[in-house]
């Protein structure tokens, strides 16, 4: 009896934990997704402020208000806070951010920003290079998943328009 309880309680521990993994999982993802289409927006408010002559940390943190319903601009605004506190440089905090996301185009620019400012080179050079990088990267995304969605139309179209017509043909014509 205990050996049917106990195969019971795994049967059912199994897809439960699975569960909640893949839950996870896919809410991670979809975090990640939301970071990227933010990200784009956020560069174009950001290099406006750079524009205008605002320290780096001071125009994150604008940045980061003017978009204060988004993902991005909430952890934007919560590494500035850390650097304003002083737990770190605002390096160090925009650092941190990047390597709890693991977003590769958030790294790149988070790198490519604290790399200008340590060399001494315009950061807004740096946000105008990464903002053309990622919105052609976007571009491209687009252009896969279309061309990937044309591919999947294509079997439909194949199985309900193009065998029926051939075995028509086939039948019309008779055997050959």
């Amino acid at each position: 009896k205990s050996i049917v309880i106990t195969l019971l309680g795994c049967a059912i521990s199994f897809p439960v934990s699975y569960l909640g993994t893949y839950t996870a999982q896919q809410k991670a993802k979809a975090r990640k997704l939301q970071i990227i289409s933010e990200l784009p927006r956020f560069l174009d408010l950001l290099h406006t402020s750079l524009a205008i002559g605002l320290p780096v940390e001071q125009a994150i943190d604008i940045t980061a208000d003017s978009l204060k319903d988004t993902i991005l601009a909430k952890d934007f605004k919560r590494a500035m806070a850390d650097a304003k506190m002083g737990a770190c440089s605002w390096q160090e905090a925009l650092e941190k951010m990047a390597s709890e996301y693991e977003v590769d185009i958030l790294s790149d620019f988070i790198l490519d920003i604290t790399n200008a400012y340590n060399n001494g080179s315009p950061i807004i050079e740096s946000v105008v290079r990464q903002s053309k990088d990622i919105k052609q990267s976007h571009i491209l995304m687009m252009k896969e998943k279309s061309a990937q969605l044309s591919k999947i139309v294509l079997v439909p179209i194949l199985i309900f328009k193009i065998i029926p017509i051939i075995t028509i043909n086939k039948l019309i014509t008779g055997p050959t």
